[in-house]
């Protein structure tokens, strides 16, 4: 992981979730359910909601690492709870996790989500995506 204060940050917030954390993230499959609240709103908070390019790819990258079964169990759930999809940075970030991810049913729900919504900008970030190619080399989860 990176040694730039946003990665010494990062660190810093991972261990105090659970000791370990930072240097093995596959013991998220360990947590206790509220610790593993805390990991996903933390991940999530990175990834959608910071300006910073740095701490953007560190919620990404974290995001990627976790298993799989972790992901489907709490990070839908979480997005909801966290972050406020109304807001188009943070709706177009997400969209971008699940396209990393590999897309799926809960990329599928924020699309209609999105296309769905009085908001224009909501919309046309809804379109752009649906549009989009896949940007990983696999089949998409919800196929």
């Amino acid at each position: 992981m990176q040694h730039s204060r946003y990665g010494q940050a990062f660190i810093a917030a991972l261990e105090a979730i659970s000791p370990g954390l930072s240097k093995d993230i596959s013991r998220a499959s360990l947590l206790e359910k509220e610790q593993a609240r805390q990991l996903f709103s933390f991940l999530l908070e990175r990834a959608c909601q910071c300006q910073h390019m740095g701490n953007i790819t560190l919620g990404r990258l974290m995001l990627k690492e976790v298993p799989e079964n972790v992901r489907v169990a709490h990070l839908e759930e979480t997005a909801h709870r966290v972050l406020d999809l109304e807001d188009e940075w943070e709706f177009r970030q997400l969209l971008w996790v699940y396209d990393e991810l590999g897309r799926g049913e809960a990329f599928d729900r924020l699309i209609l989500r999105g296309l769905a919504s009085t908001d224009p900008d909501l919309r046309e970030a809804a379109q752009d995506w649906m549009e989009r190619p896949l940007q990983r080399n696999e089949i998409p989860l919800s196929q």
